[in-house]
């Protein structure tokens, strides 16, 4: 595992890890990272480079890692058919999982989280043909959808409203959530118009801009593309050399899009190899960072939106009230 400062364009450090890392996920704040080797995961905070818990509740191989958009749990799938929920507080204190979802048949090939924090919808795809919507605080399953062929990959928009299904054909299925009802197992035709037919090899990962109108998909047939999810048509197609693996959309970098000049606030510690409850003189760290301004979130870029529009229909009435006059 090796961190990279994208400041520079280089390794900070390398982290040796107890075996080969599978998948790996960053809290959306940056504290915590949480590792997939092998049937455990690893749990390390930033501040201090501690390893604060080495969970093992997965019976094979972890696949998959998702956090919740406000960093208080994060759902991880494995080839053991399960899916699993993890307080980040109750990790810290017990070690024990919140949910065990272990409805698939299959190994879970991916997990994702909606908006909401602990009142969010998590998605899940299997190689039973099937994805599941499912409730994150209560647990419960909401929708089933079969798709007649191995799902690969998931993604929800950021209003929930569709439901992105990519499979081992290439293919990827569009699901309308807003008309569903509660669980209701779905069959989907991979030749209805709402599929998405461009890859030529499996769908490996996929995201949804902030704003819900722009879907990016990845696949191992080495393109990554941009679709415009009102018209199902592809804008942009990115080739890679090998397959892709996985993707991220951010809405920017500090540091590399605005300022040139800008350094992390904190330098990355070595990450301990070792849980913190066996290091000596094992305590509580406190950083204090430089004031800043946070990167503006999804509820920032909503109002400013609220307020464009506003200022727009506020400008079409007195446009038609001074043609009247």
């Amino acid at each position: 595992m090796s961190p990279v400062d994208v400041t520079q364009d280089q390794l900070q450090q390398k982290v040796i890890c107890p075996g080969v890392v599978k998948c790996l996920v960053a809290s959306p704040d940056g504290l915590h990272i949480v590792v997939g080797i092998a049937e455990s995961l690893y749990v390390w905070e930033t501040t201090s480079g501690g390893l604060l818990e080495v969970l093992c509740r997965h019976y094979q191989n972890i696949l998959c890692l998702s956090f919740a958009d406000d960093g208080g749990h994060f759902v991880s799938g494995g080839q053991d058919n399960l899916a699993i929920v993890w307080s980040l507080a109750g990790v810290l204190r017990n070690g024990e999982p919140k949910h065990v979802w272990n409805q698939h048949t299959l190994p879970v090939t991916d997990v994702c989280c909606g908006v909401g924090g602990v009142k969010a919808r998590v998605a899940t795809a299997s190689l039973d043909q099937t994805a599941k919507l499912w409730e994150l605080g209560s647990g419960l399953l909401l929708f089933s959808v079969v798709l007649g062929m191995p799902v690969t990959a998931v993604a929800l928009d950021p209003a929930e409203y569709w439901l992105f299904c990519g499979t081992s054909t290439g293919t990827i299925s569009v699901v309308p959530l807003h008309t569903a009802k509660r669980e209701q197992i779905v069959q989907i035709d991979a030749e209805e118009k709402n599929c998405l037919q461009i890859h030529k090899a499996e769908v490996t990962c996929m995201a949804v801009t902030m704003d819900g109108g722009t879907l990016v998909s990845g696949s191992a047939d080495g393109t990554v593309c941009l679709w415009d999810i009102d018209s199902g048509q592809c804008i942009h197609t990115i080739p890679h050399k090998g397959p892709v693996n996985a993707l991220l959309l951010v809405s920017r970098l500090q540091g590399v899009l605005v300022n040139a000049e800008a350094r992390p606030s904190l330098p990355l510690p070595r990450f301990s190899r070792q849980p913190r409850t066996a290091e000596a003189g094992g305590g509580t760290d406190f950083f204090i960072a430089p004031e800043e301004q946070p990167p503006p979130g999804y509820l920032d870029h909503l109002k400013n939106w609220t307020t464009v529009v506003h200022d727009a229909i506020r400008k079409v009435i007195m446009e038609d009230v001074l043609a009247l006059s």
